[in-house]
């Protein structure tokens, strides 16, 4: 077996293409970045890999394995098929199974991971695990809704399968996280010998969903095992015995679905029939190399720049997740709206158009069911986490870009304005469902009072967060309003436009930051700018993030807010301030570490911070944005399973650093400008299909001439430092000129 592993180390990189071998799935998977070498396909259904435990007593499924896995972690109790990236949350771990010997319960007891064995690619997962004395090989090759695992034990060996429906990644000991709860369980196996095994799970986590699943064997299985059996609470759990492999080897096939172990079937027959695990490895591969060659680094790119950036733009790509069966139209979820609005979507406009009509329609849909836009949809359903209404600025922008039919534009507008104006119905059941936003309070006020908020949580009453969410959902309102103008709805667009506004109100000037304020028009005291909002429970206006971040919070408007601050030197002058201030802290006892990543107040590890660097484009030091972009991409992104600064969030990210190192970014991530940073590579060439290419040349860069002199396109300057997307998705010459700093 030993033999085997290091023939199959030496076949990573021949399977693959040349795009994906430069991806370390790896990356991001120790300490903060909350991510997994799970095997996936391009914005597939399965995430098939390892859930592990630091513990060989107890899985425990903390805040530390919100996608199932730790790098350092030695046990692995199961493979699961269904995982989040770089989440704050626990959920999914899905149909789990695990290959046993005789002897060694791993009901109780985990596997032990040899080490060094791990390996990986996109698609495919790798590893040995010891159960006492015996060594079990396990690789795992991902379709979009199939895993197919190839388990190996020694020659004559007893070969036997767990297949875990209780399983599923939640805490039970920390209230603080989401406790697991299986509500249904089914694991079906009839007419001994047998090659197949069905069921489902109806489980709720972060929410409720259903998964259902048809499995395939490659050996008959010849005695069943109920290790548990459902109770209502908990799940089914049987241990199939297949006796003696002569080569010691069994081939175990799972497809899902989120309709029935049926049409699970259907999928997996779709996906794999006819395919050996070789080619379906080689099938895999040669999805992610097309999709990841869609930009294309110069030869004289870094190794480390170029690790980072095809990893980045692999896990910017894992998700939203299609959940709609082989046949029938996409159906996505694991939208994490409040990070991925910001780059990761408008990412997607860029290299995946073709998807996002798709995403939009999934969206909308959603809406149909729910009575309004998605905030956090995992498993087609809505789990309310988080701020704002971030699923318009993700919507408008397709539809301002054009890639939404027009048939569905105004749809999508219904959609947006009801979702912005009508409340939503409480979820006040004890679960995770709050809902936050409340429209009459908002116009009545034009921002969240903080001793006026609605909703409650585990009979808490909501009282944080109130000039995050005034902000944030000003930045809503903008973009319903552009996209009210644009099918001239004009009393719409004022409406929506006075409300974009409402930022202002929360900002005071005494003291130069957004702050906290009550009904009657009073500050919150006593105000610190540093202090940093922990929860929607307890009294801060913020939502992981503090004052000093939040300022910057104006997406939609740069140049007001610069205006705000005094004007475009004292603008720049708070700015370097801002990256200049003591590092934010972490508050160690409520477990909040949110900002991190921190250079100064500046905390690239979450998602409110990623637009700031560029804001110097509007001051009167624009240069010093190279600076700072250059500082972030050195250090907060490492080629190395601790080389993220924070969760990778679906992507967002990931995405930010694919923008950062090709010279531009979505500041204003709805309706397609960009504003120019400075390049991190020489040259590279992004492919829009039909035959359209932009290439992205930086001429003299070096660590020391990092400062964008001048920048054409097809040889027209661009004056100022905002571009087009229409422009930039016409392809030719991005054409930087690099130097010195003046």
């Amino acid at each position: 077996m030993r033999g085997r592993l290091a023939l199959l180390a030496s076949a990573v990189g021949n399977v693959v293409g040349a795009y994906a071998a430069s991806v370390d799935v790896f990356v991001g998977t120790a300490e903060l970045g909350h991510l997994t070498p799970a095997a996936a396909c391009p914005f597939g259904f399965v995430q098939a890999g390892p859930d592990t435990s630091e513990r060989p007593d107890k899985f425990v499924s903390d805040w530390r394995h919100c996608a199932g896995y730790q790098h350092a972690d030695p046990y692995v109790w199961r493979f699961s098929q269904t995982h989040l990236f770089g989440t704050g949350c626990l959920a999914l771990g899905d149909v789990a199974v695990m290959p046993c010997v005789e002897g060694f319960d791993v009901v109780s007891v985990p596997a032990r991971k040899v080490k060094d064995s791990e390996r990986g690619e996109p698609g495919f997962y790798a590893v040995a695990l010891d159960e006492g004395d015996v060594r079990i090989g396990c690789e795992v090759v991902a379709r979009p809704h199939a895993a197919v695992y190839r388990f190996t034990w020694p020659s004559n060996s007893v070969a036997r399968l767990l297949v875990d429906m209780d399983w599923g990644l939640g805490c039970v000991d920390d209230d603080k996280c989401f406790a697991k709860n299986v509500r249904s369980a089914t694991c079906k196996i009839t007419d001994l010998p047998s090659k197949d095994v069905s069921g489902g799970h109806r489980i709720w986590t972060w929410n409720d969903y259903e998964v259902h699943f048809a499995m395939s064997l490659s050996v008959p299985v010849r005695v069943v095992r109920t290790r548990r059996e459902a109770d209502g609470v908990r799940g089914v759990i049987r241990e199939l015995d297949f006796g003696r492999l002569a080569d010691g080897v069994l081939e175990v096939r799972i497809g899902l679905s989120s309709h029935s172990s049926e049409a699970a079937k259907r999928n997996l027959q779709s996906e794999t029939s006819g395919r050996d695990f070789a080619e379906l490895r080689r099938i895999s591969a040669a999805e992610w190399s097309e999709l990841l060659g869609r930009v294309e680094l110069g030869e004289e790119t870094p190794s480390d720049v170029r690790a980072n950036f095809m990893s980045a733009l692999y896990r910017a790509m894992i998700q939203p997740n299609d959940l709609g069966d082989v046949g029938e139209k996409p159906v996505y979820s694991t939208f994490s709206l409040w990070d991925t609005f910001r780059a990761a979507h408008p990412l997607y406009t860029l290299l995946t158009p073709e998807r996002v009509p798709d995403f939009v329609t999934s969206l909308l849909d959603q809406c149909d069911r729910q009575g309004y836009l998605p905030i956090w949809s995992l498993g087609c359903g809505e789990n309310h986490c988080m701020i704002g209404h971030h699923a318009v600025p993700v919507i408008v922008d397709a539809c301002l870009k054009g890639l939404v039919p027009l048939e569905q534009v105004e749809r999508a507008y219904r959609a947006v304005r009801q979702s912005l104006t009508v409340n939503h119905k409480p979820v006040n059941d004890g679960t995770w469902g709050l809902v936050k936003e409340d429209w009459d309070v908002l116009d009545r006020y034009g921002y969240y009072p903080f001793d006026k908020l609605s909703g409650w949580y585990e009979g808490r009453h909501v009282i944080g967060e109130s000039v995050s969410r005034t902000v944030e959902c000003a930045y809503d309102d903008a973009c319903a309003a552009r996209l009210a103008t644009a099918l001239g709805r004009t009393k719409d667009a004022a409406y929506f436009s006075r409300r974009a506004q409402n930022w202002r109100n929360v900002y005071d000037a005494s003291v130069g930051f957004v702050r906290g304020k009550d009904s009657q028009g009073k500050w919150r005291e006593p105000f610190n700018p540093f202090d940093i909002g922990l929860g929607p429970w307890l009294k801060n206006d913020f939502c992981e993030g503090n004052a000093y971040q939040y300022t910057w919070h104006v997406l939609h408007d740069p140049v007001g807010l610069v205006e705000l601050l005094g004007g475009r030197r004292r603008a720049g002058e708070r700015l370097d301030e801002l990256f200049s201030a003591r590092s934010a802290s972490v508050d160690e006892a409520s477990g909040d570490l949110n900002c991190t990543g921190c250079i100064g107040q500046y905390a690239h590890g979450n998602e409110p911070s990623h637009h700031i660097a560029y804001l110097y484009a509007y001051t009167d030091r624009p240069h010093r944005a190279a600076d700072v972009i250059r500082q972030i991409c050195m250090t907060q992104y490492f080629p190395r399973p601790n080389g993220l600064c924070g969760n990778d969030d679906c992507g967002q990210m990931a995405a930010w650093y694919v923008f950062s190192v090709l010279g531009f970014y979505p500041v204003d991530p709805c309706g397609g400008d960009y504003v120019i940073g400075a390049p991190q590579v020489p040259h590279a060439v992004v492919k829009f299909g039909a035959g359209r290419t932009l290439t992205v040349v930086a001429r003299n860069l070096s660590s020391e001439n990092r400062y964008v002199k001048s920048v054409t396109l097809d040889g027209k300057r661009i004056e100022g430092l905002v571009m087009r997307h229409a422009d930039i998705v016409r392809g030719g010459t991005l054409e930087f000129e690099m130097g010195l700093a003046q």
